[in-house]
């Protein structure tokens, strides 16, 4: 219990640095933080990420970019209640400080730019900013918090924290990374604002698309998702028009047509498995 507790206080610790010690306009508070200081910074801190991931699941309709936020809404809501149970146990009531005024300010600026995007340019703007944050805490971990923490339980925790958030860090980072090549085969450029109303879902399971022919309109996006337990690609027979490249079992792959027209394709690990999207 005491080693969850202290996983716990870490990682909503090196959270509040995150957005506390950017570049984005939070400077450290001209005295060290207290104890009390950093738990009140740890609390905003992983509210406000909190609500970044909320407005994802409510905007974003990239599962890799959905997924990812539905993470950080579950680890850090049970973290949020962990972080006050400990405050309770230590007897340590968590206290507003110059970073945490500045943490919440800055953190209405960058929902209002977020909340103004839409499509591929809200999913680059959130994954990046999220890997921004990572990052941040990582570095503020060990040159911030840690030389700070006057309690030897908080203390401890921390100096346990940075294998944590390389998890997390190499999460976004693969999203990111997921956003890019998405970007590269569908021909569609970083920070484009067009983005479809609808998404049409294709399953791949029993070496079979389902379904086998699917209408859809242009600018919509269409999603291959791999219910098999080999990969699979959704390649158009002209060579030209798509390939989604491997996908691998439990992942999706999307793209938005921007051409009228019948198009026939295959997987090319699966010859024999064929199918047909029309584009109106």
């Amino acid at each position: 219990m005491i080693l969850s507790i202290r996983r716990t206080i870490a990682i909503m610790a090196v959270m509040a640095c995150i957005s506390a010690f950017q570049p984005a306009g939070f400077a450290q508070s001209p005295a060290p933080p207290s104890d009390p200081q950093i738990v009140g910074i740890v609390v905003a801190a992983n509210q406000i990420d909190i609500d970044y991931a909320k407005l994802a699941l409510s905007k974003s309709k990239d599962q890799a970019i959905r997924g990812f936020a539905q993470q950080m809404v579950t680890d850090h809501s049970a973290l949020q209640k962990s972080v006050f149970d400990l405050g309770a146990k230590l007897k340590v009531t968590p206290a507003d400080s110059e970073t945490s005024k500045s943490l919440k300010a800055q953190s209405v600026e960058t929902t209002k730019k977020l909340k103004a995007l839409k499509g591929k340019a809200f999913d680059r703007a959130y994954i990046d900013n999220e890997i921004a944050f990572h990052k941040a805490v990582m570095d503020a971990n060990s040159t911030v918090l840690m030389p700070n923490a006057q309690n030897a339980e908080l203390k401890n925790a921390l100096t346990n924290a940075q294998p944590l958030f390389e998890g997390h860090l190499e999460h976004a980072q693969k999203v990111q990374a997921g956003l890019e090549n998405n970007a590269k085969t569908t021909g569609h450029h970083h920070g484009s604002t067009t983005t479809a109303d609808k998404m049409d879902t294709v399953v791949i399971k029993n070496l079979s698309f389902h379904p086998k022919v699917l209408k859809v309109n242009v600018g919509e996006t269409v999603e291959w998702k791999n219910a098999d337990n080999v990969p699979h690609t959704a390649t158009a027979v002209d060579g030209t028009s798509f390939n989604s490249g491997s996908i691998a079992n439990g992942s999706q792959w999307h793209f938005e047509p921007e051409h009228k027209g019948t198009f026939e394709y295959v997987c090319t690990f699966h010859p024999n498995m064929k199918a047909e999207l029309i584009v109106q």
